[in-house]
């Protein structure tokens, strides 16, 4: 089967990014594939979190956290740490995965295309049919087909070719910050 002229553009985006095409475009469609389970985990999560706050230490959250901090065993507090941080972690790696898809809503060739694939097949709360997303997106079957093969190498690129390179920057960036507040401090 022949490659279509996007996925040969996309091959050598990826290559000007040192990123090998299938086993990166493999893993975005696995991040994809799980992304609606794991939103629903986390918002499930969260909601238990705040019903056993409150069943167990009242409903201000003031108090509940003062008790953890002051007078709940070392075990417990460690506990409710982990699991509040787990959260966030998770929270911040689902931010990270909507704000690529916001990037590919820009993309120059068939963005809001391949926006409104991805969100309809994997990331939107109620699972879509392909026959369903043709139709929103006023697509044939071959051309369905390849724009959300396309849509899921775009994906892979917008994650590990520009937003979490750019966390990481981020990321070391705020280190150096802090050691630098920490140097002057010292001095």
């Amino acid at each position: 089967m022949a490659k279509g002229k996007m996925i040969r553009e996309l091959e050598r985006l990826y290559e000007s990014h040192e990123l090998p095409f299938l086993p990166t475009k493999l893993k975005a469609k696995a991040v994809l594939s799980i992304y609606r389970n794991v939103v629903w985990s986390v918002k499930n999560t969260a909601q238990c979190l705040v019903c056993e706050q409150e069943v167990t230490y009242g409903s201000d959250l003031g108090e509940a956290l003062s008790y953890l901090e002051n007078f709940a065993p070392d075990r417990v507090l460690e506990d409710f740490e982990a699991r509040v941080r787990n959260l966030f972690e998770t929270k911040w790696l689902i931010d990270i995965i909507d704000s690529a898809l916001i990037s590919i809503k820009e993309y120059p060739a068939y963005g809001q295309c391949y926006y409104t694939i991805l969100q309809y097949s994997y990331l939107s709360r109620e699972k879509y049919s392909n026959e369903e997303i043709m139709r929103k997106v006023a697509l044939e079957k071959t051309s369905f087909y390849q724009r959300k093969n396309e849509a899921i190498a775009i994906m892979g690129i917008a994650l590990w070719g520009y937003a979490l390179p750019t966390l990481l920057k981020e990321i070391n960036d705020e280190k150096k910050k802090e050691n630098r507040n920490e140097n002057y401090a010292n001095l």
